[in-house]
């Protein structure tokens, strides 16, 4: 049991220490320029557009006040390119250049929110717990159902895990 009077241990490991994990995708879209540098009158030489899609794991630990803490551990997962346009005003210009001839503009850089998760997990057997938040929208609290201080009529629960609290009787209709 911690300070705040709740407490949790894994049905499968007997561990009490839990971790929160959030994984999410951030897309840069990206363009790269080739100048012209010859007396042709182009508004540049080359021009290519790309797009990188990179997933990262967060590691957080939940305070005692079932706080998210600070990430303690991040890992990039995947990412992958995509192509997208390209356009040649001057062939002479990009017959005879060179990779450090381009330059590389950032054009956005965004997390996708649809790609955002959370679980919350037991830092022994990494075994998933479900959760709610204490406000909806996944604000505020996380509330392991596991926890020992668990109300699911004071949560809203995790998208993933609504049809169980439904069919459970742990969602009000009104908060529907």
């Amino acid at each position: 049991m911690n300070e705040e009077g709740w407490s949790f241990k894994c049905k499968e490991c007997g561990s009490n220490d839990l971790y929160i994990e959030s994984e999410y995708s951030i897309t840069e879209e990206l363009v790269d320029i080739l100048e012209c540098s010859c007396d042709e009158g182009h508004d540049f030489a080359a021009r290519r557009s790309y797009s990188i899609t990179t997933t990262y794991l967060d590691r957080m630990n939940l305070d005692d006040e079932h706080r998210i803490g600070d990430v303690e551990k991040s890992e990039e997962i995947q990412s992958e390119k995509e192509e997208g346009d390209y356009e040649v005003q001057c062939n002479n210009c990009l017959e005879y250049a060179q990779e450090q001839d381009w330059v590389t503009e950032v054009e956005s850089f965004a997390v996708n929110e649809d790609s955002v998760e959370y679980y919350v997990r037991c830092a022994s057997c990494h075994r998933e717990i479900e959760f709610g938040w204490s406000h909806p929208g996944r604000g505020g609290r996380i509330w392991p159902a596991e926890c020992s201080d668990f109300n699911p009529w004071k949560s809203w629960p995790e998208p993933r895990y609504e049809e169980k609290w439904l069919k459970r009787g742990w969602i009000r209709p009104d908060l529907r």
